[in-house]
């Protein structure tokens, strides 16, 4: 994650260095969000699965229980989203469509996002009960 953006950063630069810029816009909706999401999901992964100092049972199990938070987290979120946009659909008096979630890859940044935010949680709960 550390590498991943600075490095799409300078791809991105060079592209609209070198004066492409009128086939940036074409090139950004074509690969824009799988350059921000790839980087972005390895980063949370070797993040979320990086080895502690003391590995054992206890943090294995403690990844496990965020990842099944994450699922669940970004299993409602995508159910609540709908709901949410034809709730604001019918109050603004316009027609219901859609809404965009970013694609799949923004699917899997969302779940990594929400088991690292968990496992860090629950280190933090644990080295709290440990005092």
């Amino acid at each position: 994650m550390i590498g991943g953006i600075p490095l799409v950063l300078l791809a991105f630069t060079v592209v609209v260095m070198t004066g492409a810029m009128d086939r940036f816009s074409a090139f950004w909706s074509g690969w824009g969000l799988f350059f921000l999401h790839v980087p972005l999901s390895i980063g949370l992964f070797f993040l979320l699965f990086a080895r502690e100092k003391e590995e054992d049972e206890l943090f294995l199990a403690l990844r496990f229980k965020a990842m099944m938070h994450g699922i669940r987290f970004t299993f409602v979120a995508m159910l609540f989203l709908p709901m949410m946009a034809w709730v604001s659909a019918i109050w603004r008096g316009m027609p219901y469509h859609f809404p965009e979630v970013g694609g799949n890859l923004a699917v899997v940044t969302l779940l990594l996002l929400y088991s690292n935010a968990t496992y860090g949680y629950f280190k933090y709960q644990l080295a709290k009960d440990e005092e």
